[in-house]
């Protein structure tokens, strides 16, 4: 009772996705160069044929080394449908906007944004559509896994098996092994049962097994038999990765995706997001620095000591909302509402978060990021950390103007813990994607202005 395997391999998606994106790139510029004659479209310009192949080739290496760090190519029978025909969509966007970045940016070829539109409409329908359709055409004959459970951490093995169990159209047949059975014992369960994978859970193997789990996966790789282990490890709320220095493999825990191209990205939009917002907010930072030097005395900036990536203590610009030593008697507290140590107007620029704008400057520098965990002072860092399980973890990420937690209204006097489960929640799903999907930067100028938290 093996679980067959599709008649399509990793290669087979390669090939074709290979294919949908050369075709789409020739597709979306025979459409803007050769087919389209509307007046709209007369003044195209010519005699781009050398750029158009030298960036195809271009795409098509960034596309298929995106799509295979996204781990498309990889055999594994627990994805779903769905995961299989919106991941490569998710991937497309990435690629989508390198090439933006690339060629806006970077690179001194220029090709026509309506054929770069068309072209990513293209390919991802395409590739979407041949995924569907080997699928449709070519499902596995018999739909049914069977797996041995060594348990240990319930909870953990039974939400896998939930999950496994919403799968459409997947059988699963759960082998329970026994307490302390010996290893004839279980090699013999297996001839009886054929099981297709063995799932280990490995808290407190050692009590339940009188096997180590080290003989057990040696068994199971003699019979054929796939091993998945459901890690059972304590605070692990960023998950965990598995590595290799040179041929030996490790695990590091509560490491943020550190993956290459979406460092790249991330910063490139930070880069990009900060300078312009610093070229056309000017006027407004302009008129907002004169109403605070003619509203109260004092310096229009206020630079405060926070924590960011890594604990690394860096200085974050603010427009200065209250009085000149407004902290000398009552120390470093928390601003609440109606505060009396807020000047006139850093009533608006705090209840508009206007107050927030120069830290666009902190971003162009790198010591912040548009989205992110927000950045707290040192001394309340150091509270915190002591009473609130996996604060710390918050740091690994650069610090942001705004984040998942200030979106959803966790702002002002709100609950710390929820507001960390936001911000652990985003750096252990981080993706450029993601920060589309979640639109920090839209939503903060919906929910970030005039917050009812915001004081």
């Amino acid at each position: 009772m093996m679980m067959n395997k599709p008649l399509y391999s990793p290669k087979v998606l390669f090939s074709l996705d290979a294919v949908a994106i050369f075709t789409s790139w020739y597709l979306a510029y025979l459409w803007r160069f050769e087919f389209v004659t509307t007046p709209l479209f007369s003044e195209a310009q010519q005699g781009l044929q050398f750029t158009f192949i030298k960036m195809g080739v271009l795409n098509l290496i960034i596309t298929l080394y995106i799509f295979s760090r996204h781990g498309l190519y990889r055999e594994d029978q627990f994805t779903s449908l769905v995961d299989r025909v919106f991941r490569p969509i998710k991937s497309s966007t990435v690629v989508f906007f390198i090439l933006i970045f690339l060629l806006y940016f970077i690179l001194e070829e220029r090709l026509s944004r309506l054929m770069l539109l068309f072209y990513f409409t293209c390919s991802t329908s395409l590739i979407a559509l041949l995924r569907l359709a080997l699928n449709t055409y070519f499902p596995p004959k018999e739909n049914f896994f069977s797996f041995l459970s060594f348990g240990g951490e319930k909870k953990n093995l039974a939400d896998f098996i939930k999950q496994l169990q919403l799968q459409k159209n997947l059988k699963v047949k759960e082998i329970p092994v026994p307490h302390n059975i010996s290893l004839h014992d279980l090699r013999s369960l297996i001839e009886k049962e054929k099981p297709t994978v063995a799932l280990l859970s490995v808290e407190d193997f050692h009590k339940n097994w009188s096997s180590s789990v080290g003989e057990v996966i040696d068994l199971c790789q003699q019979e054929i038999i796939d091993v998945k282990i459901i890690p059972s490890l304590p605070s692990m709320a960023l998950g965990q990765n598995l590595h290799l220095m040179g041929n030996v493999p490790y695990l590091s825990i509560n490491s943020p995706d550190e993956r290459l191209e979406q460092l790249f990205l991330k910063r490139a939009l930070d880069v990009v997001g900060s300078f312009l917002g610093l070229i056309f907010l000017s006027p407004l930072l302009f008129l907002l620095m004169i109403l605070i030097k003619l509203t109260s005395k004092g310096p229009i900036f206020y630079g405060q000591e926070r924590i960011g990536l890594n604990g690394v203590v860096f200085k974050m610009w603010k427009f200065r909302s209250m009085k000149i030593d407004a902290e000398k008697e009552s120390g470093a507290v928390w601003c609440k509402e109606d505060d009396p140590r807020r000047t006139k107007f850093g009533s608006f620029l705090r209840k508009s978060s206007l107050d927030e704008l120069p830290q666009l400057w902190n971003v162009l520098r790198g010591e912040m990021t548009l989205v992110g965990p927000r950045p707290e002072r040192p001394m309340f860092v150091h509270q915190f950390k002591k009473e609130i399980p996996d604060y710390m973890l918050r740091h690994k990420m650069k610090a942001g103007m705004t984040g998942l937690a200030q979106i959803n209204g966790l702002r002002g006097d709100t609950s710390l813990e929820e507001r960390i489960k936001y911000d652990l929640l985003y750096i252990k799903n981080y993706s450029f994607y993601f920060d589309i999907k979640i639109k920090s930067l839209i939503l903060t100028i919906w929910k970030g202005l005039f917050h009812h938290n915001a004081y």
